[in-house]
């Protein structure tokens, strides 16, 4: 896959991920605090929760490398986070099945190259 393809696949996976956010509540409208965000541990664990850390870290950090067309992680492994996170809770199941889109596309890339 083309660097421009998987640019816009994951474009468009990030915006469906903000979307689904959105629809099940997840989607907060209060920014963390600096120090929060300045969390240096996976997944800013010890100071915000995983979908904070979606919303305000990893969705952000991936648009800017996508709109500076910089280079993409070379691995990717959100899905064992997002289970232990959601996976007890249906309400979650399609934002699961997209974090899963994400670790899959980053992958499928990285294979080709």
């Amino acid at each position: 896959m083309s660097n421009h393809l998987i640019y816009h696949q994951f474009e468009e996976l990030l915006h469906k991920l903000q979307l689904e956010m959105q629809a099940n509540g997840s989607w907060g409208t209060k920014l963390p605090s600096a120090d929060a965000l300045a969390s240096s541990t996976p997944f800013a664990c010890d100071t915000l929760a995983f979908e904070e850390w979606l919303q305000f870290i990893f969705i952000p950090k991936m648009q800017l490398l996508l709109n500076n067309r910089q280079p993409l992680p070379s691995s990717m492994g959100l899905l064992p986070m997002a289970e232990m996170r959601f996976a007890t809770n249906s309400h979650y199941r399609q934002m699961l099945v997209i974090i899963a889109a994400i670790d899959a596309a980053i992958h499928e890339h990285n294979q080709k190259c």
